[in-house]
């Protein structure tokens, strides 16, 4: 994951994107993903696949896609929910079919039809600590996925949507902390979340990789 750390003066807005708003966002949105998110099985899916996924985790109730629009252009997003284990249920009903039609074939022939399956199943298979977490918080609130162009990248977007999914868990209800997870090999994802407050919570074993999970706490509005 690529994402610039210092801040400047730009012009754009953050949209929470629902249905409603321009189908070529969901486009951008997953262009962005297979271009700068470089690890994980998801993005074998291609730009047709993710563009389903991400039109419909706006439906999913408790989950949230926000993106960086400037003048018409999507530069970055974010995607988190409350319960990761609903979430992923509810994803797969809902995707299942078109993304069998449109992408079995190019899964196969990437060889990552295993790793698509575990990524989707994660959240229900009991995992392997490499190093555990000193203390276990009890949360399924999950920041999903994060980028920003590469173009777009020292501008402050990063911190921008992650205080606006800091707003969406606020608004869900989740009080505590929340996690995400990073390529333990990736230097810079891992210095943006440092940067950004996250503390090291664990490292997982996936796949043919590590994961270092990191934890934020959520604070109840003023």
């Amino acid at each position: 994951m690529n994402i610039g750390l210092k801040a400047k003066e730009v012009n754009y807005r953050i949209i929470k994107i629902g249905s409603e708003n321009p189908k070529v966002w969901f486009h951008e949105i997953a262009e962005i993903h297979c271009s700068e998110l470089k690890e994980g099985s998801l993005r074998n899916l291609g730009v047709d696949g993710l563009e389903i996924i991400y039109s419909k985790l706006v439906s999913i109730p408790k989950s949230g896609l926000w993106c960086a629009v400037e003048d018409g252009r999507v530069t970055g997003f974010i995607s988190g929910c409350a319960d990761i284990r609903k979430f992923y249920r509810a994803l797969f009903f809902k995707t299942v079919f078109q993304l069998a039609l449109i992408s079995f074939s190019r899964i196969l022939k990437t060889n990552s039809l295993g790793n698509l399956l575990k990524t989707l199943l994660y959240p229900f298979q009991s995992s392997q600590w490499i190093e555990t977490p000193a203390e276990f918080h009890d949360t399924n609130a999950e920041l999903i996925a994060i980028s920003v162009r590469k173009e777009f990248h020292h501008q402050g977007i990063g911190r921008k949507l992650v205080e606006h999914l800091e707003t969406g868990f606020q608004e869900w209800k989740v009080d505590r902390f929340y996690h995400v997870a990073t390529d333990t090999r990736d230097p810079l994802s891992n210095a943006f979340y440092l940067g950004m407050g996250f503390e090291k919570y664990g490292v997982k074993k996936f796949t043919n990789f590590s994961l270092q999970i990191y934890e934020k706490k959520i604070y109840k509005p003023v």
